[in-house]
């Protein structure tokens, strides 16, 4: 979550140029790593058939909300007497309260047995079954997927760690407004999850077209949406366009989450 806020560095801070900011700005990525692969299988396992495209775009939308949440916050910490180091004691101690509830609470016996008796195409002897490396790494779905996910990901991650630093070097906002400008994206990120989880709910329950052709879909206006936008905003020199071209393609990267 650091490389969210470089824009809330001072021009003189040596936030850049120091090695011990490097290396755990490295360790921060690597560990966080292992998060999203742990959340796909955990969805993947345990949601219920039925209930996977609300449940993937909920559990997912986190990170929006999260997003949302906390770059006004980080903007007002940013310029309080404690600077802009406290963004990442709050945003860090914030991930060890939440791990800690989560090992609490995270699922019931109850929810446990329900999910169990739902699942389909599942089994129990899975531990012991051998992983196809080979089948996979010569997979061209699998090689296609990957190209997607990384050319998303690198897109949609340039957009959100650049806007604060976007937003202040190139529009001289001030922190505290770069903070809720900087959340206008995602909220309406967030939005769109809620708008794309029920129109795939409906056009899979209706059965209009096939489920890969609207994941299809649901990939395209994400991907080619978000692109379009971001290469005509450097035709835009106006602010107010520059905002609703970024904000529009965050905000249609929601389309992922169901393609």
């Amino acid at each position: 979550m650091g490389s969210l806020f470089w824009g809330y560095f001072p021009d003189d801070s040596p936030r850049r140029s120091s090695v011990a900011q490097v290396g755990t700005q490295v360790l921060d990525v690597r560990c966080h790593g292992f998060l999203l692969p742990s959340v796909q299988t955990h969805l993947a396992k345990w949601t219920p058939l039925q209930e996977r495209n609300r449940t993937i775009a909920i559990v997912l939308s986190g990170t929006q909300f999260g997003t949302v949440l906390t770059m006004p916050i980080a903007g007002y910490l940013a310029a309080s007497p404690w600077g802009w180091p406290s963004i990442f004691y709050c945003t860090g101690l914030c991930g060890v309260l939440w791990s800690v509830v989560w090992l609490f609470v995270a699922i019931s016996d109850r929810e446990r047995e329900y999910i169990i008796t739902t699942r389909i195409g599942s089994s129990s002897h899975s531990q012991g079954m051998k992983t196809p490396w080979r089948h996979i790494l010569t997979s061209r779905p699998v090689w296609a997927l990957t190209a997607a996910h990384f050319s998303f990901n690198w897109g949609k991650w340039t957009l959100i760690t650049e806007l604060s630093s976007f937003l202040r070097h190139v529009y001289g906002y001030d922190i505290k407004s770069n903070g809720l400008l900087s959340a206008l994206p995602p909220v309406c990120c967030l939005l769109m999850v809620l708008v794309f989880s029920y129109i795939a709910d409906f056009i899979n329950m209706k059965e209009f077209i096939s489920l890969t052709l609207s994941r299809k879909i649901s990939n395209s206006i994400a991907q080619w949406g978000s692109a379009i936008g971001l290469c005509t905003m450097a035709f835009v020199s106006n602010p107010t366009s520059a905002v609703i071209l970024l904000t529009v393609s965050i905000a249609l990267t929601a389309g992922v989450l169901h393609g």
